[in-house]
């Protein structure tokens, strides 16, 4: 398939049409999904599907509990990523699987471990999936390739792409060879390196964590990590800085660091992450929240002078009254709202502008 995106509209789609021949169009995810599988519910839920986005906890996690007590006799499937792609949060995949089980009906189970294959060890066979998702350039294959494993016992899906008839009827369209091929070079890579690349990604991550506290300094409590501590994915790094802008930040940054902002930007303004927003994550925090996540490649040289340029340019943009003193010179200038205009309407780029400037360059 073309991407991991294709799959989950594959798989969802398809799982409500097999369901809808007896009745059973219900589908349970939680609030803090992909907007892949989210906005997928949402067309369905048009369609006459109805779905059940259950609560996350502070960490990002799905309780089983409230899975199994979501699942009803109308319910056709279960969609719960892997792990989630802001936080690393790992979420109970096993549990939860064990819980559709006991249900009197067959209930199919479908992850998206896009974020997950090749930087942990995982199977189709230890997690229990009935189907699950594969982005190709999540673990270093081309971009635009994707896979959908699908377990024998669950019925052929309808295909949602129609034409000719590739694949056995299920996806029209002339095959990507050289994409497929790359893609499955790209898991032999990973599984044969996976031990050394989860080990190196968590030594820089770690590295990095370490660098913004101690460039920080005494403000250091004005920077916090968002997912659990532990229960994550050893490359990503969810970090917030205290009433701090995130895109003005990225922004000053951004001839050396490549990351992105837990806020994104709309026609109408700048709106915190779906995902913090779920974990009940303060606006004042949530609107400076980057993630960063690192490579097999990342080296400790880089991470420390990423740390030292973000650390300098946060301290710059720290309030003062958030720092708990006087601000150095050219530090803590108070920030306004990201004000979109008819000339920005649109384009999502007004954010990356120092909001205190932005009348300056739009001009009268």
């Amino acid at each position: 398939m073309s991407n991991g995106t294709e799959t989950i509209n594959h798989a969802l789609k398809g799982l409500a049409q097999v369901g809808e021949k007896d009745g059973r169009n219900h589908i349970i995810t939680q609030a803090s999904e992909h907007v892949a599988v989210l906005e997928v519910c949402k067309a369905l839920e048009k369609c006459g599907c109805s779905v059940s986005y259950l609560p996350v906890d502070s960490e990002g996690l799905v309780s089983a509990d409230a899975v199994e007590a979501a699942i009803t006799s109308r319910t056709i499937c279960i969609s719960i990523m892997h792990s989630n792609n802001e936080t690393g949060a790992l979420q109970p995949i096993e549990e939860i699987v064990a819980r559709a089980r006991k249900a009197p009906h067959r209930i199919f189970v479908h992850c998206d471990a896009s974020q997950s294959l090749g930087k942990l060890p995982l199977t189709v066979d230890s997690l229990g999936v009935d189907l699950l998702t594969i982005a190709g350039h999540k673990l270093y294959a081309p971009k635009g390739v994707g896979a959908l494993y699908r377990r024998c016992t669950v019925p052929d899906l309808p295909a949602q792409i129609h034409g000719a008839g590739q694949e056995s009827g299920r996806r029209a369209s002339t095959e990507n060879v050289i994409h497929i091929v790359g893609l499955g070079k790209a898991c032999e890579i990973a599984k044969r390196d996976l031990a050394q690349t989860a080990q190196h990604m968590l030594a820089m991550r770690e590295r990095l964590h370490a660098q913004l506290l101690k460039g920080l300094r005494t403000r250091s409590h004005l920077m916090r990590c968002n997912g659990p501590k532990d229960n994550r994915l050893p490359n990503t790094l969810s970090a917030s800085f205290y009433k701090v802008e995130a895109n003005t930040l990225l922004s000053e940054v951004s001839g050396s660091v490549a990351a992105s902002a837990g806020a994104a930007c709309h026609s109408d303004g700048v709106h915190m992450s779906h995902v913090l927003a779920a974990m009940g994550v303060s606006k004042d925090w949530a609107m400076g929240t980057c993630r960063f996540t690192v490579g097999k490649g990342s080296t400790a040289e880089e991470m420390d002078r990423a740390a030292a340029t973000l650390a300098a340019a946060a301290l710059r943009l720290m309030p003062r009254e958030a720092q708990g003193g006087e601000a150095e010179p050219g530090q803590g200038e108070d920030m306004e709202e990201v004000k979109l205009t008819r000339f920005t309407h649109g384009m999502g780029c007004a954010c990356k502008l120092r909001p205190q400037l932005l009348e300056q360059v739009l001009g009268p």
